[in-house]
């Protein structure tokens, strides 16, 4: 079975993960904190995301929704709410 294609929110948070974590590559079914992530590097993930997105993004929401999909999918919402 092929995997879905990455949505462009998903290619950014992608990156945004793979520099504060350190790491190469991403896919949108990793889980943040899997990955090595904790509370203080979720904070750095949210303020790259507030700038990018101008969103009220918390680190409750990385706690809520770890998998790279699912955290894109409540930014992109966070970013329709706001328009």
């Amino acid at each position: 079975m092929k995997a879905a294609a990455l949505t462009q929110t998903e290619t950014a948070i992608a990156a945004i993960w793979a520099q504060v974590l350190g790491l190469d590559v991403i896919s949108r079914s990793d889980d943040f904190f899997q990955l090595g992530g904790d509370s203080l590097l979720a904070t750095k993930v949210v303020v790259h995301v507030r700038r990018a997105w101008s969103v009220k993004c918390t680190v409750q929401l990385i706690i809520d929704t770890p998998v790279l999909s699912d955290f894109a999918a409540a930014v992109d919402e966070l970013a329709g709410a706001r328009g």
